[in-house]
């Protein structure tokens, strides 16, 4: 979270399962950046949300960024993974996509 300069994680749960010897933690959650104090320009954009809330040139992440094609002045991702739907009136290009990720790690 401290990496995408986050201050907050929604959306946020944990599931265990444990069978036999062998124990699998999974837990979600979307960073976001929460403004206690949004200025009145943040109110009229709707598409704020969907920019990317750090610096482009240090992401820990491979990306390519675009510009927003709604507001004209923010960067947007290719994709918008999130763990929450996303609210009702923000302005969104594509269609959403269910999608699965599962990482395993080895016992050592």
């Amino acid at each position: 979270m401290k990496t995408l300069g986050c201050t907050a994680v929604i959306g946020y749960s944990e599931q265990s399962t444990i069978c036999d010897k062998l124990c699998v933690l999974s837990a979600i959650g979307t960073a976001v950046i929460l403004n206690p104090s949004p200025s009145l320009a943040d109110e009229f954009n709707p598409c704020k949300p969907c920019h990317i809330p750090y610096n482009v040139q240090s992401s820990p992440f491979n990306i390519t960024p675009h510009t927003c094609s709604v507001c004209g002045s923010g960067k947007v991702p290719d994709i918008l993974l999130t763990t929450i739907d996303i609210l009702p009136l923000t302005p969104v290009n594509g269609n959403g996509c269910f999608i699965q990720v599962q990482t395993f790690r080895t016992k050592e």
